[in-house]
């Protein structure tokens, strides 16, 4: 992709980042959330290493810290990362860590 194109993505997701946590409350969603994390922790076990990449705003990288896993959480657009960031600010549980990455 070149740097133009990228930069475009970016800010397309950036500007979905205020109201991306809002599509986390279908039930579809959820439930296929909901599979997807529990066969996830099948395999990993409290203090693991997890990398995820294209994070958004942090809903499963936070969830995944909160089960105890040392999380590196990635995305490219600035405005699901600002959302990351605030949730991270108010949170209280385990840290982790997040990162501009492509």
């Amino acid at each position: 992709m070149r740097n133009g194109q990228r930069e475009q993505v970016s800010e397309a997701f950036s500007r979905q980042s205020s109201v991306f946590d809002g599509l986390d409350e279908e039930p579809l969603i959820q439930w296929a959330r909901g599979r997807v994390r529990a066969a996830t922790m099948r395999w990993l076990r409290p203090d693991d290493r997890l990398l995820e990449i294209n994070c958004g705003t942090g809903i499963d990288s936070i969830w995944f810290a909160d089960q105890g896993l040392q999380v590196t959480a990635t995305d490219d657009a600035p405005g699901m990362l600002a959302e990351l960031e605030r949730k991270l600010a108010r949170r209280t549980g385990p840290p982790m860590e997040f990162r501009r990455c492509s």
